[in-house]
């Protein structure tokens, strides 16, 4: 399984449920120190886990960090679309870049994510995706970005949910409300 954004928080939490399952878990982020961290805990408690820092913007790392899941575990069966991140601001004082980052880790990351795992998924008749929404697609004030991003990935998750179902692959989003976490 394949979680973004798992160094600390949600993701952390994700990562280490998933192990308890009887997952082979991939931690990757962006932030190195702080996904060695996760998979140096994770082993310690006797979890199989493996680190690779990338940044999911970028296609060239979305697939190498595919290709090393499959070399290190034999394959990959899970993705969750996880990272994110805001930049809350009343529209009037948001940035172009504001908008952009937020759109790009959250919507593009899963994007490439998710296309490139597809390719896997069919070939062995089987996989999941899982998009981590938010509570917050319904709309927040300061958070025209981060609404838009998050309410982007339900509607990609049920147009991918028609495409790819015929494959036996589900996708599908969870849209929590507020955790404490790190970031918030």
């Amino acid at each position: 399984a394949i979680v973004t954004g798992s160094a600390r928080g949600l993701g952390a939490a994700m990562v280490r449920r998933l192990a308890e399952e009887g997952a082979k878990v991939v931690v990757t982020d962006i932030q190195a120190e702080g996904a060695q961290a996760t998979v140096s805990a994770m082993r310690d408690d006797g979890f199989e886990a493996h680190c690779i820092v990338a940044d999911i913007t970028k296609a060239a790392d979305v697939q190498r960090l595919v290709d090393e899941t499959i070399t290190t575990f034999g394959g990959v069966h899970v993705l969750v679309n996880n990272a994110g991140l805001p930049r809350d601001k009343y529209l009037v004082k948001m940035s172009e870049d504001d908008w952009d980052i937020v759109m790009n880790v959250m919507l593009k990351g899963a994007f490439l994510a998710t296309r490139a795992v597809m390719p896997h998924f069919i070939g062995q008749g089987w996989g999941r995706v899982i998009n981590i929404s938010s509570r917050a697609h319904m709309g927040n004030a300061t958070q025209a970005n981060y609404s838009a991003a998050k309410a982007g990935l339900i509607g990609m998750a049920k147009a991918l949910a028609i495409e790819e179902g015929r494959y036996g692959i589900t996708v599908n989003c969870v849209a929590p409300g507020f955790i404490r976490t790190a970031m918030t």
